[in-house]
């Protein structure tokens, strides 16, 4: 066991709650992008390639749904992989 075990575990803690307030503070700005691309496909959207858009909507869910559950928001993560 290493000596500095102890720091080293805190100092990744801290790490971690950094990236946790740093991807909530940009939440709003990715359900902004997912609303964007889905009102594309929705009737009477202006989407010219529809499996393109519905692929691109798929991605960023698929992102939002890992990056929620690594961040401990594991409901919006759950419910984005649904």
């Amino acid at each position: 066991m290493s000596v500095n075990s102890d720091s080293d575990s805190a100092s990744t803690m801290d790490e971690l709650t950094a990236l946790q307030a740093s991807y909530a503070s940009k939440m709003g700005e990715k359900l902004v992008e997912l609303k964007a691309v889905a009102e594309l496909i929705i009737p009477g959207g202006r989407s010219e390639d529809i499996a393109t858009t519905i692929s691109e909507l798929s991605g960023l869910v698929h992102k939002l749904s890992g990056y929620a559950k690594t961040f401990g928001i594991t409901e919006l993560g759950s419910t984005a992989k649904t």
